[in-house]
């Protein structure tokens, strides 16, 4: 009798053992991760040189530059249990603040802040995170290694968005981006009705890696003073197609990127060139919009000395061509030579000099102006944890 009651009650036991397993959550897989990026360099302006990003008048300057890089400094972490995972990346500072190393259109200190669901072949994923669309083959440790406004990333880069992915497919819906401002136009309000599109496919063909990449965003730039028998909103278009390809041969390596797209001003965050009236003009007199050409290209050649150093060089260019309006070319371009150091398995020291050439802006007219060159020269300090 005893012996029944027993084995009834051990039965009773491993149900309830059983469904408890079912029902309570497995555990969830974290892991943490984090860099700091401090750079030390000597900024060597032209006489001749103007950039709306550092400073307003021409005269030539020299200037230490020595900050932690908060663009690129961060601290996340990974989670995982069973089919949904999310990943938390933070920067020490966001954009806008006055000592912000590059304005990427992060929020509030979250570069990354992304859940998703993994499900069967495919994952979906939602948040503030990486656009597909986004390319960078340059290795530069300054800034840190996207030389903005000459030819790399031309991309969204990180923003709000849905996004989907099926293995070498990548797909997502994201916050449209705008910019107030087009050229001869009087704007009062900018109205968007559909999500920026963008993707990217990744091929793997030996020892080559090549990814296309492209993306599309319409808005609509209204004039509220203009008759209200007429049309008052301009439609500005603005897309982006691109590649990028990577290839090793032993310890050597290459890396080459081409894009081209309209309208990039009013496309990302980072315009190419960088530049206040380099979106598409429209004429007042005739209401027609012209819109803005815009290419890029990147070379990157690289060499690992050893297993604790390697030297790396790149060269990228970018061009801007509108037909109508004050500006009809603006080019740029910029090359770089780093030697990375690993002094420890978490210390990086890295020597590098990097020349900016603004090169000529050429106006309407055909006159064509040096707008000067930039160079920085200097070690970055990198140490990950």
């Amino acid at each position: 009798m005893e012996e029944r009651v027993m084995r009834k009650l051990f039965i009773l036991l491993g149900v309830v053992a059983l469904a408890v397993a079912f029902t309570v959550p497995a555990r969830a897989e974290v892991s943490f991760y984090g860099h700091i990026l401090f750079e030390t360099y000597i900024q060597d302006a032209s006489e001749e040189y103007f950039h709306p990003a550092f400073k307003t008048s021409n005269f030539a300057d020299d200037d230490l530059l020595w900050r932690m890089n908060d663009g690129d400094s961060r601290f996340g972490a990974r989670f995982k249990s069973g089919d949904f995972g999310a990943w938390v990346e933070l920067r020490p500072r966001y954009e806008g603040s006055a000592t912000s190393s590059w304005p990427d259109g992060d929020i509030n200190g979250e570069r990354v802040w992304e859940a998703s669901w993994m499900f069967g072949p495919g994952t979906l994923s939602i948040g503030h995170s990486w656009s597909p669309e986004f390319s960078c083959v340059t290795g530069a440790a300054f800034n840190p290694g996207i030389l903005g406004g000459y030819g790399d990333p031309g991309c969204t880069v990180r923003a709000d968005m849905v996004k989907l992915s099926f293995g070498a497919l990548t797909v997502a819906l994201i916050e449209p981006f705008t910019r107030a401002g087009v050229r001869g136009y009087t704007e009062d309000d900018v109205d968007t009705t559909l999500p920026k599109i963008a993707g990217s496919y990744v091929l793997n063909v030996g020892p080559a890696a090549i990814k296309l990449f492209g993306g599309y965003q319409s808005y609509e730039s209204v004039d509220e003073t203009t008759d209200p028998t007429k049309d008052c909103g301009e439609d500005i278009v603005s897309y982006v197609i691109g590649l990028n390809a990577s290839a090793a041969f032993g310890p050597a390596y290459v890396k080459a990127m081409y894009w081209m797209g309209q309208n990039e001003y009013n496309y990302a965050p980072v315009p190419y060139p960088v530049g206040t009236a380099h979106g598409p003009y429209y004429d007042a007199a005739t209401e027609d919009l012209t819109d803005a050409d815009n290419s890029a290209y990147a070379l990157v050649l690289g060499y690992n000395i050893s297993e604790t150093m390697k030297i790396e060089g790149g060269y990228e260019a970018s061009k801007y061509e509108c037909d109508e309006g004050p500006i009809s070319e603006d080019t740029n371009s910029a090359w770089y030579i780093t030697l990375p150091i690993k002094v420890a398995k978490n210390f990086t020291v890295t020597p590098e000099y990097i020349y900016m050439d603004e090169e000529d802006i050429t106006d309407a007219a055909g006159a064509e102006t040096d707008q000067g060159d930039k160079t920085y020269y200097g070690v970055a300090w990198k140490i990950t944890f």
